[in-house]
Order: C-alpha cells, then structure tokens, then sequence
C-alpha cells in the first residue's frame, strides 16, 4: 500500500526521509512515496493525482519554516482532494495550535511516541481494508516499543538543525560567562532533556577541547574559528564521523546560546555505510557463546527489548514489572518494554540464584554494578567466542533484532527464547 510524503524544505524532507525508511520496518505492506522522487517544478498536481489514486494515506511534514511554503500549500490541496484517503499533518517540533487553515483542517500528528503509535495503527487499519498484510495489534504494538527509538533518534537530529530560536532568556549577559560556566549550563539543560551520562560527559569534552584550541572565550568564537578546529581535527588523521560528531556537539552548544555558527561550517563528506545487522545465524552463534546465566540475560536486554548499555547498567531489580522491564535513567527514562517468556524466566532464575542484597538487577563477581566498559567487553568477548568477524556493538543488537522481528518474528523470538532454556533448566 503506497504512503504519500510530501515535504518542503531541508527539515521536512529529513523528516520524509526517516519515515519512509521506518514505516516499512514497521508494516511490510507499506510502500512510501516521497514526491522527491519528482524534481521540483515537474510536481504537477496531475503528476500528484496519479500517485494519490494509488495511496490510501497521506502525511504532510511540517516545520517551524515551511507553514506557509506554496510547495506544501499546494501538494495539502491535491492531497485533500482525494477521496477515501487518510490525510494528516506530521508535525515536527510544532503543536496542533501552531497550524492555521488550509492546514489545520488535517488530522494533527505530533513527532512523540503515543501519536506517532496513533498514526501507525491508523496506517495498518487502512493496510487491513485493502486486503493486504497487516498486522494483529498485540504484535502491532510489541514491534513498535521496540522500532520507536529508531525514529526518535533520527527525528531528535532533524529538530537540532532547526531554526534558530531567539529566547532572550539564553542570551541574558552570556557574553560575561566564563566558558567552564557556560559548558555547565549547557550540560545542565542536557541534563534536564534527559540525555544520558555518557553523552553528557562526550558532549562536554568535545566542547572543552575545541575552546581550549581557540583560547578564548565562546562568545568571541567566529565561524572562522571553528572550521579552523575542525581543519586541525583532519590533520590529525581524525575520521569524518569523529570531526562530524564534534560538529554536531559544537553546533547544539553554540545553538543553545542562539548562535547559528554550527549550522553554517563547511564539513568533509560522510561516507554513506550500511548499518552492520547480524543474519540469524550469527545471532545463534553469538548467544551460544555466551557461558554465564548472568551474561546471557544481558544480551538478551540488548537484542530485545534493545536498551542502551546506559540504559541496562542502571536497572535495579524493582525495574522488572510482570512481563516488562522499566527504564530507570536516560531520555526513556520511565518507559515500559515488552520481554520475551525466554528472557523474563532466565532474569528471575539468575535473581534467584544471587545470594546478595545489592538493589542493582545486575553485579559483577565483587557485587559491585557494571560499568558501561564492562558490558561494552562482555559484547565483545562473546563476540570473538563466536568467531564473528563484524564490528558488534549494543547497537548493532537492537539493529538486528529489528530487523529480523520485522521480517520472521517467529524465528527470531524462537531463537531468543530457546537460548534461555540451558540456563532455566539448570539446578
């Protein structure tokens, strides 16, 4: 079933982007549209027409910038001709009561987890009417806990590149800040957002380094300044990714002061690589390789429901709620996932062997809760043990999870949970 994306501008394209690779992983039967495929100035509303008699839903991605764009304008008119189709608005970093007529007269979809769950059941019922493959809402709902951060992830990068903002409540005497000051309220908000220890701790020492190079203060800093960092970086053999990532850091810290020099520094290209997923084959060796009960319901946290290591090392044994683990720390902070039959049984077997008190749901021999390191070496021992050659990380193991969960679902779990039965039965 065809899904129409229509767009206008940098953000709202990104936006069409994510969701056209992120609904098919959701619902097989989902053929996106974007009208990219059309170069502007041929996207004639016959040429829209045509697809829309084919498309059963329409999304219409909106930005801060592009509410009142003719190309969006237009392409919401042709959409809103068409007959027996749901029509919406995506709204990203906007709320309902930002949108004026002829925009306000769609369905409002806000880029949050409980109305992005909304507009996928709305996507499958209308996959069901046409006869195609759709999915039962238990199994509907189970995919959708675990594909959610995949969209998150992308959409929080696209809200960064955003306009600039004026809160004058950020530009209030900045220019007298010391830079330790001004790193520690930016973290500090990142704190507040929700980000994580590790990517509060990543994001102040790139902004650390990069003022200590410039030597002076950030309110000084031109965007001359920052490119000639950048530049340093690259002499310094540093991969693109890496001088990206620092980019990045350095563009929301300059943002968060309402400053857009981020936003308009030359970068060396990325290379596009393809995400690493493990075949199921792989997925058998790896959790065959794993020696330890302990260790084993680790890696299942991370294949299903993937949580972050951040996310896994901060869990106590309260955080396992009848069939679901709950988040304690992070962005996800509070939110609820499925586990798998498999993966509940070995947690409360190894809670029930342990012989401390320690509240912490996981601890090493000395009774002590992991550190990010140590899960990070546990991935990659079992991962030599298993004589697989790719790079895996606690990424990849979502990744490949999902990706198999979107495709043989029983295989998958069949996998997860028969890995668990040498460890349950064992007395």
């Amino acid at each position: 079933m065809k899904v129409f994306l229509c767009w206008s501008g940098k953000r709202s394209k990104e936006t069409a982007e994510a969701l056209s690779e992120w609904l098919p992983l959701m619902i097989q039967a989902i053929e996106p549209w974007i009208s990219s495929y059309m170069e502007k100035g041929k996207r004639s509303e016959s040429e829209i027409a045509n697809v829309l008699e084919e498309s059963k839903v329409g999304i219409i991605c909106l930005t801060e910038e592009n509410l009142s764009e003719d190309w969006i304008l237009f392409e919401a008119g042709a959409l809103s001709k068409s007959k027996d189709s749901h029509v919406c608005t995506f709204l990203l970093d906007l709320t309902p009561s930002d949108i004026r007529q002829p925009l306000a007269q769609f369905q409002a979809t806000q880029s949050n987890k409980e109305d992005v769950r909304k507009l996928i059941r709305t996507i499958n019922q209308a996959v069901k009417e046409m006869d195609e493959p759709s999915l039962t809402e238990k199994r509907l709902d189970s995919l959708f806990n675990i594909l959610w951060s995949h969209l998150e992830e992308k959409l929080q990068e696209i809200i960064a590149l955003g306009p600039i903002m004026e809160k004058k409540e950020k530009r209030i005497e900045y220019d007298k800040m010391t830079n330790e000051e001004a790193i520690s309220k930016f973290v500090r908000d990142l704190s507040l957002g929700g980000r994580s220890r590790h990517t509060k701790k990543s994001y102040r020492l790139t902004i650390e380094k990069a003022l200590r190079f410039l030597g002076k203060n950030f309110s000084e800093v031109e965007k001359d300044d920052l490119e000639s960092y950048l530049f340093f970086l690259q002499e310094k053999d540093y991969s693109p990714t890496t001088i990206h990532r620092h980019a990045y850091a350095l563009k929301a810290f300059f943002r968060f002061f309402g400053s857009d020099l981020g936003g308009r520094i030359r970068l060396p290209p990325l290379k596009q690589k393809s995400p690493v997923v493990l075949d199921m084959e792989e997925i058998r060796k790896l959790l065959n390789s794993v020696k330890r009960m302990r260790d084993m319901a680790v890696m299942h946290l991370l294949f299903a429901p993937g949580l972050t290591v951040s996310e896994l090392i901060n869990l106590n044994t309260d955080s396992i709620r009848g069939n679901e683990v709950r988040v304690e720390s992070g962005k996800r902070r509070g939110e609820k996932f499925f586990l798998h039959d498999g993966t509940l049984k070995l947690i409360l077997r190894y809670l029930e062997k342990r012989k401390d008190s320690n509240l912490s749901l996981f601890v090493s021999k000395k009774g002590r809760r992991f550190s990010e390191r140590y899960i990070q070496k546990m991935i990659q021992d079992n991962v030599a043990e298993a004589g697989i050659s790719k790079r895996v990380t606690a990424k990849t193991m979502k990744r490949s999870f999902s990706y198999h969960f979107s495709r043989k679902p029983e295989e998958i779990s069949t996998s997860i949970n028969s890995s668990a039965e040498r460890f349950i039965t064992q007395s």
